[in-house]
């Protein structure tokens, strides 16, 4: 059943008061600060109707509403503004990511602390780690006659540096030589189709580059081994500061959560799992431990590629229109940074 105009502009405001205020908010008030030409009797027979609706619920001490899971739902489909970032915020953003664009590992971090940050919830970021990354780039430089440092360039990230030493002195030939070598057999594979070439080909036929192959197949074996996801936690004890988590269960409910990183990262990739840019996960009904919680993430992407998600976890009276302003300003932040 659609709501009527007034129904909602009274659930939106109910939303709205309750999340800046954190009280049961009364007709009384909603007259006062919101609908002065509405009698005070209709607005107490709308909020009847929207708790019989199963949008509104009322604490035992209070005549005031309270948004129930419900309501925050539909404020956030259908109801909710973006919040403005302030330019000090969005200088902010710009800054934290200058840097560093290329390794996703620090750009996921850095995006759950930059959210942590803003909004003063709990962010959290997940990286995916993949071993079906192509290789993009292979370099070698020469540190010193016998130390040559091995770079590997995949599409998303620099995958590792790692400094070798030979038994004998290397000139610029070898160096250049054995880098072209390199990039011709692995760049465009995966790095598990360039395992397997390194371990059925390589040592056979190139026996002087033999410590070179040597260890970028390690680099390559390494990257295998890591493969999964990282997940990464900021600000975990700002979510004790929000009046919700006086309550001992919620709070323990709350740090259980973040102590568990699967479960962590599953609430994280439902979007991603339906391609979805940005989600909004509301309470839930099925797990006791999270129906407090709401979790707002978005997914980001380098190139097309999906490096991973972040986002935050707090108290279902959350600012989201706020949240959202600010993953969206991370994720065009990235875009406009690659683009340069």
């Amino acid at each position: 059943m659609e709501l009527s105009d007034r129904k909602k502009k009274i659930l939106h405001v109910v939303v709205d008061d309750y999340i800046t205020d954190v009280e049961p908010v009364s007709s009384k008030k909603i007259q006062e600060r919101h609908l002065q030409k509405v009698s005070s009797a209709t607005i107490r027979s709308e909020l009847a109707a929207l708790e019989e609706m199963g949008y509104l619920g009322h604490p035992h001490t209070s005549a005031g509403k309270i948004p129930m899971p419900k309501a925050y739902r539909y404020y956030v489909d259908k109801l909710m503004e973006k919040g403005k970032l302030t330019h000090k915020e969005v200088d902010y953003i710009q800054n934290q990511f200058n840097a560093h664009i290329a390794e996703t590992e620090f750009l996921v971090k850095n995006a759950a602390k930059v959210i942590s940050d803003i909004t003063n919830y709990t962010g959290v970021g997940v990286q995916n780690i993949k071993n079906d990354e192509n290789i993009q780039n292979i370099k070698l430089v020469p540190l010193s006659k016998k130390t040559i440092l091995l770079i590997v360039v995949t599409e998303t990230k620099v995958l590792k540096d790692s400094i070798i030493k030979t038994e004998n002195d290397i000139d610029e030939l070898y160096v250049d030589t054995g880098a072209e070598i390199l990039r011709n057999i692995f760049c465009g594979k995966n790095v598990c189709q360039a395992v397997k070439i390194g371990e059925e080909i390589v040592f056979k036929e190139f026996n002087r580059y033999r410590i070179l192959f040597e260890n970028i197949i390690e680099i390559f074996r390494e990257y295998i081994d890591t493969c999964g996801e990282k997940v990464f936690t900021e600000g975990t004890s700002k979510m004790l500061n929000c009046p919700e988590f006086c309550d001992i269960e919620k709070a323990k409910n709350f740090l259980t959560i973040i102590d568990s990183k699967q479960k962590l990262a599953s609430m994280l990739k439902e979007g991603a799992a339906k391609s979805v840019e940005l989600t909004v996960k509301i309470g839930s009904e099925d797990e006791d431990e999270t129906k407090d919680f709401s979790v707002v993430s978005a997914n980001y992407s380098i190139m097309g590629k999906s490096i991973g998600s972040a986002g935050v976890i707090g108290p279902l009276r959350m600012d989201y229109g706020k949240v959202v302003s600010v993953l969206e300003c991370i994720r065009s932040t990235i875009d406009e940074i690659i683009k340069k």
